[in-house]
């Protein structure tokens, strides 16, 4: 975060660029450091003196309510280290674990990857494979990132060793809630009902950054890790919303049409996840079955191979080789509407993880990025306006919809698994088997 002072040039022009500017350090900064005007480099304090003098910018009280926000015009670059002097979270959470390496000889998916830093650099040749790669596969690596999702991995062997009925104590239930405990079983795969095979806890933003009313306790390790957690989030939230500044260039829309629906500091369903899958699966089990993700953008780090997406060319099942410098991108339902169709929502699936990775539980993280609850999928494109258009769901109702039917308790035959997909229309049967 540093970097973005120390790298920071007052603009010359219109106090709105840095109006913009300030705004983007309070999406990652302000509330975790609380940091105030006299702890940044001299140059930015009187920048940022003079314009809340002349209140240009209200600075943000203490705490993190959202309401006291300024009104969001969120700047989605900033200045970054070299990759050089960047921490990956690879070296220290991959490198010395000894892990059996994925197999050479299975077939991948040819995934583009994407640097973060040109992004932020502005690279438009960068933007425009940012944009290929979003309406094509849906799916990309992600290199010279800064999240550290290490500390997630270290302790999910205590949390879910944990005797199944205090994992109970934070079960999400059947009603649609979506943070707590999901223990294996509850979700099923396809159409005929099939349990899945693996268990996970779901975080969210909300509580984790302290602006949740009623906000239920956790496990004690997960909250022994609470700092670490509001980091990886408030990292993992700027992270998604560069790809999203960087995607509608790739569009030629304005930015803040897609940022002021995925504000940090107001209530929606983003979330982290730590998920659980033994060892000692059937050689053809599925452990999650085909879908789309519901959100806007999912950040997933894994260590073992397992992940598999559909490719568009000829409809089969592809591993998606794990990168110990990379997260792996995808695109879901939220963004897809958002946008018009004008990206994929890519299909994807968990299965056992191919070779010798089969004999360790499998463990993955991810950051799930929503829009704001309130806010209707329906398309914000320009070109679209015209259309006519029903009333959309907003971005939780869309949550509620697919977690209730996608339910083990609530499953009713096919027709609740035709009601549990997302935004890829196709005939999962099929794709399952």
């Amino acid at each position: 975060m540093l970097s973005r002072l120390l790298f920071f040039k007052p603009p010359k022009a219109k106090a709105s660029c840095i109006r913009n500017y300030a705004h983007g350090l309070n999406l990652g900064l302000h509330a975790s450091s609380q940091l105030r005007p006299r702890h940044l480099v001299p140059q930015f304090r009187r920048t940022l003196t003079s314009i809340t003098s002349n209140n240009i910018l209200k600075p943000p009280p203490a705490g993190l309510q959202s309401k006291a926000r300024p009104p969001t015009t969120v700047s989605w670059r900033r200045r970054s280290a070299t990759a050089s002097t960047r921490p990956l979270y690879a070296s220290r959470a991959f490198a010395s674990r000894g892990q059996p390496p994925f197999p050479p000889s299975i077939r991948t998916a040819d995934l583009t990857t994407i640097d973060l830093l040109l992004l932020q650099a502005d690279d438009q040749a960068e933007m425009r494979k940012l944009h290929h790669a979003a309406s094509t596969q849906g799916f990309l690596y992600l290199k010279h990132h800064d999240i550290d999702p290490s500390f997630l991995f270290d302790l999910a062997s205590g949390l879910f060793s944990l005797p199944v009925s205090e994992k109970m104590k934070y079960d999400m239930g059947r009603s649609g809630h979506y943070f707590g405990y999901k223990p294996r079983g509850s979700q099923y795969i396809d159409a005929n009902g099939t349990p899945d095979k693996q268990e996970y806890f779901n975080l969210s933003k909300d509580e984790i950054l302290g602006e949740a009313k009623g906000a239920k306790d956790q496990p004690h390790a997960l909250r022994s890790q609470w700092d670490n957690l509001e980091t990886f989030t408030r990292q993992s939230h700027e992270t998604a919303l560069t790809l999203l500044g960087a995607l509608s260039a790739g569009l030629k829309i304005d930015p803040s049409l897609l940022l002021s629906r995925h504000q940090l500091e107001r209530p929606s369903g983003d979330h982290t996840r730590v998920t659980w899958t033994p060892p000692g699966i059937d050689d053809n089990a599925i452990t999650f079955g085909g879908h789309t993700d519901f959100g806007s953008i999912t950040l997933l780090f894994n260590q073992l191979g397992g992940l598999q997406i559909i490719n568009p060319e000829d409809e089969e099942w592809m591993y998606v080789e794990p990168r110990p410098e990379c997260a792996i991108v995808n695109f879901g339902d939220s963004i897809v509407k958002l946008l018009g169709g004008r990206v994929h929502s890519g299909m994807h699936r968990v299965v056992r993880a191919p070779g010798d990775q089969s004999r360790l539980p499998r463990v993955s993280v991810a950051y799930f990025m929503r829009p704001n609850g309130d806010v209707q999928l329906k398309s914000i494109m320009p070109d679209d306006r015209s259309s006519t258009q029903a009333k959309a769901m907003t971005a939780d109702e869309w949550i509620l919809h697919r977690a209730v039917h996608r339910n083990t308790m609530n499953y009713k035959g096919r027709d609740s698994f035709i009601l549990s997909k997302g935004t890829e229309h196709r005939d999962l049967e099929e794709n399952n088997s």
